[in-house]
C-alpha cells in the first residue's frame, strides 16, 4: 500500500483500528550508510522492525490504541 501512494501514506491509513497483522523476527540498529526518506528517518543509530507473514485485513478492524508492540488475540 505505502508504495502505491507515495509520500504521502499516512494520510490513507485509518486510526483507531487494525489494518493487518505481522510477525516481528528481528530488530535491527541502522549504521552511518543509511539515510532518511520521505518513509522515515533511517539514520546512524535508529532502530528497524523486520517483519514477516504481514496479512492485511480487508477492512479495518475498530480496536483501542495502544504503544509499543502488543499480542492482538482475535479471531479473524
Amino acid at each position: 500500500m505505502i508504495q502505491s501512494v507515495g509520500p504521502d501514506w499516512a494520510r490513507f491509513i485509518p486510526y483507531g483500528c487494525i489494518v493487518a497483522t505481522a510477525r516481528l523476527y528481528d530488530v535491527i540498529q541502522f549504521g552511518a550508510d543509511e539515510t532518511g526518506d520521505s518513509y522515515g528517518d533511517f539514520s546512524e543509530g535508529k532502530y528497524g522492525w523486520l517483519l514477516d507473514n504481514v496479512r492485511a485485513f480487508e477492512k479495518p478492524i475498530p480496536a483501542r490504541g495502544r504503544q509499543r508492540i502488543w499480542n492482538w488475540e482475535n479471531d479473524v
